[in-house]
C-alpha cells in the first residue's frame, strides 16, 4: 500500500483459495473460456507484526533506511517479510504467521540525486548477534504485535583507495570489494567516482 511517504505491507496474512495456508491445500477453481466463474471470496485474517527502534551505538541517535528482515528460525535463504526504519529510526514488520523468527538488521544503500552509498553500519541480528547461528529467535503470533525488538548499530570499518589507469588518469564507474578469506561473495563493495576515489564501508 503506497502513499507520499513510501509503501507498506498491509497486515494480512497471505491465504490461498479457500482459506487455507499453502498451494498444495488449496481448493482448485474451474474456469471455462468465455464464462465467468464469480463467488471466489476470501476474509483476510490478521497478521502478526513485530516493532522497535534502531539507534546508533554510540550516541543514540535513529537509524533511517536500515532493513529489518524476519527470517524462519530453519533458514536464512529467504524472509518472511521485511522493512526499513523510518527518520526516527522506528520499523514495522507486517503480515507475519505465527511462528519463531530470527530478526537482522541491515545497512542499506542511500541515494541521493545521482549517487548511492551504503551506510557504514556493521549487519547484526537479534539481540546483537553477528550471525543467523547465534541470533536470538522471537515468538509472534498473528493478530498481536511483538514490541521492544530494537538494535544499536555498531560503525563499520572502511576501505579507501583510488584507481587509474596504468597509463595515467582516473577510471570512474569501476568497482572495488572486499572478501572475506575463503569466501566467494563479497562482503562489501564501493563504486569509483570522477576522482577514482572509493570507498567500501
Amino acid at each position: 500500500n503506497c502513499g507520499e511517504h513510501g509503501c507498506v505491507t498491509q497486515n494480512y496474512l497471505t491465504q490461498w483459495y479457500s482459506g487455507k495456508a499453502t498451494y498444495e491445500e488449496a481448493d482448485s477453481v474451474a474456469v471455462t473460456a468465455g464464462s465467468v466463474k464469480s463467488g471466489i471470496d476470501a476474509q483476510m485474517q490478521a497478521g502478526g507484526q513485530v516493532k522497535g527502534t534502531v539507534t546508533e551505538a554510540s550516541g543514540g541517535a535513529p537509524v533511517e533506511h536500515v532493513e529489518v528482515c524476519a527470517y524462519d528460525t530453519g533458514t536464512a535463504e529467504w524472509a518472511a517479510g521485511c522493512a526499513s526504519t523510518d527518520a526516527s529510526g522506528e520499523y514495522t514488520l507486517s503480515a507475519l504467521p505465527t511462528a519463531s523468527y530470527k530478526v537482522k538488521f541491515s545497512p542499506a544503500y542511500v541515494c541521493a540525486e545521482y549517487e548511492c552509498t551504503e551506510q557504514n553500519y556493521v549487519p547484526q541480528w537479534y539481540d546483537g548477534k553477528p550471525s543467523f547461528q547465534e541470533a536470538n529467535a522471537i515468538s509472534v503470533t498473528a493478530g498481536s504485535a511483538r514490541t521492544g525488538i530494537n538494535a544499536q548499530m555498531q560503525a563499520g570499518g572502511q576501505i579507501t583507495g583510488t584507481v587509474t589507469k596504468a597509463s595515467g588518469g582516473a577510471i570512474e564507474g569501476g568497482w572495488a570489494c572486499a572478501y572475506k578469506s575463503g569466501a566467494e561473495e563479497p562482503e562489501s563493495c564501493g563504486g569509483t567516482d570522477s576522482a577514482g576515489d572509493y570507498t567500501i564501508d
